[in-house]
């Protein structure tokens, strides 16, 4: 049943302790585990003293109104554990509480940190809920799991799928073991099973109320139940919590306004359509821009408009393939650096233009010198 866990998680402790050293089985045993283990072993006379209720269920069955299981976890750098209550109200409305079962576990070897094992300490807790609601033969009317870990209480709250994978994997068991309204929040002076995680004399268990009868609270009414809010951590808060799974986005990066938002140039067949098109809208810019007074007189396309609107379609290519805006502090295309550059050529042929390798005003730009070849 696990009533003296609190006393024998003590022995479980020294024997990991004692494995840890490395010595071997005749090698006598280190001096201060040595005095724990006979102060250990001599309590053992005092375990006889140890009653337990036989009977879950003071009354008969047919005269039970109410039941409730209650378990609760904790845990600490060394151990972990959880203990479960039943609690019935017979129809002549008397309160009992009985001690049902008890865990507790030594840490692994491989040192945890403290909300990870209060964590394990969660899981043991929802896995003894389960196995003893399948044991018990009758379902209970309110099933509640208590804990003093407000980051875990946090972390089962949210998506396993945003947390690393120790975390996730436990977080997804707890809640398909218990729901998670079934989850609360007990101070810490009221979690029975903080003995288990730290253990005790078997002497203090003897004499412990809360630990074989739960928190007094326990059989008054549930508005008499604690009701603290839980504390975020900082790390939490912020968002930052190192159990949280990083998630790396990678995006390109346009601008937010550009010619195509405008003029779609796959309804072209031919960039210089484009060119007169584009031209034409941006003179149309220039006049929207000008006083009403002093707008120029329409007229036909100049070739440095032309000109213009080729360069304009070119720098958005480039901004839109190589993440770039500007050449320094100018307005000009990106020229490509080559073996060209050092060449007793013009400027033009020495650093021709960076394009993509696709698109549709690079399919229009080489088709356009094809055909005027």
């Amino acid at each position: 049943l696990g009533c003296v866990a609190p006393y024998t998680i003590r022995a479980k402790k020294l024997f990991q302790a004692l494995w840890l050293t490395g010595i071997e089985w005749d090698d006598p045993l280190p001096a201060e585990i040595n005095g724990k283990w006979i102060s250990w072993k001599d309590e053992l006379e005092r375990l006889s003293a140890i009653q337990v209720q036989r009977a879950l269920v003071p009354v008969p069955r047919d005269q039970v109104g109410r039941s409730e299981l209650h378990v609760f976890g904790d845990a600490a750098e060394a151990a972990y554990g959880a203990v479960a209550y039943l609690l019935t109200q017979a129809r002549d409305r008397v309160l009992q509480v009985r001690f049902v079962l008890a865990k507790a576990r030594v840490a692994p070897i491989k040192r945890l940190s403290l909300p990870r094992l209060e964590l394990m300490a969660f899981l043991l807790a929802a896995r003894l809920k389960a196995y003893i609601t399948k044991e018990m033969g009758f379902s209970t009317d309110k099933q509640v799991c208590w804990s003093d870990s407000s980051v875990a209480l946090c972390r089962i709250k949210e998506d396993p799928q945003k947390w690393k994978t120790f975390v996730a994997n436990r977080v997804q068991e707890i809640i398909t073991l218990t729901e998670l309204i079934q989850w609360r929040y007990v101070p810490t002076a009221d979690n029975p099973a903080d003995r288990l995680s730290r253990g005790c004399t078997l002497e203090r268990l003897l004499k412990d109320h809360l630990w074989w009868n739960g928190p007094d609270w326990l059989q008054q009414p549930e508005s008499e139940w604690p009701r603290l809010s839980v504390v975020v951590s900082p790390e939490e808060a912020r968002g930052t919590d190192p159990e949280r799974r990083t998630t790396v986005v990678l995006t390109n990066t346009f601008p937010a306004q550009g010619l195509q938002m405008v003029i779609d140039p796959t309804r072209y067949s031919r960039m210089e359509k484009l060119l007169r098109v584009t031209a034409y809208y941006w003179r149309w810019v220039d006049q929207a821009r000008r006083p009403r007074g002093i707008r120029r007189e329409s007229s036909s396309l100049t070739l440095l408009e032309l000109q213009e609107a080729e360069k304009r379609w070119v720098r958005e290519v480039q901004a839109r393939a190589f993440l770039i805006h500007r050449i320094g502090s100018g307005s000009t295309e990106w020229p490509k650096i080559s073996r060209l550059t050092n060449a007793a050529l013009l400027w033009c042929h020495t650093h021709p233009l960076l394009l993509p390798p696709d698109g549709t005003i690079v399919a229009l730009i080489v088709r356009r010198a094809h055909e005027s070849e």
